[in-house]
């Protein structure tokens, strides 16, 4: 009697991925969103759409290309936050005597913000402005010791 042959597994289900989702992959990481929380979107496993991301380049690019640009806006955001700006802001005026509504754009400065600079600058000069310092405890008898 003949054995049967049992049939040999395959490579697993087709991948859920589709082209269509490296657009959508870019609007989502522009929104901030994590790879964890983009995975569940998507409906699958963080290692999932990490490996979407080593196999399918125009996903990873999507998916990078919408972070850069997210984290680019929010810099530029906070670097204005910290130093000050000018904007134009829109201002509504009625005239007192006929009732009649006039809006004007204002050119307005905004000015800096101390604790977002000092945030700046302890993330980018952190040598200089970190709150902890190295010091070192030189005393008498160590002086000594280098004389010798």
């Amino acid at each position: 009697m003949a054995k049967k042959s049992l049939p040999v597994p395959g490579p697993g289900r087709s991948s859920l991925y589709d082209e269509s989702m490296n657009d959508q992959a870019r609007k989502l990481a522009l929104l901030g969103l994590t790879d964890e929380e983009m995975a569940e979107f998507f409906g699958v496993t963080r290692q999932t759409l990490d490996n979407w991301k080593r196999e399918f380049p125009a996903f990873f690019a999507a998916v990078q290309e919408g972070k850069t640009i997210a984290d680019a806006n929010v810099a530029d955001s906070f670097y204005k936050r910290a130093t000050g700006e000018h904007v134009h802001i829109e201002k509504i005026y009625t005239n007192k005597q006929t009732g009649e509504r006039q809006t004007l754009k204002v050119l307005t400065y905004i000015p800096g913000e101390a604790g977002a600079a000092l945030n700046w600058l302890k993330n980018r000069r952190r040598q200089s402005w970190a709150d902890k310092q190295d010091v070192h405890i030189y005393n008498h008898e160590n002086a000594l010791d280098e004389l010798k």
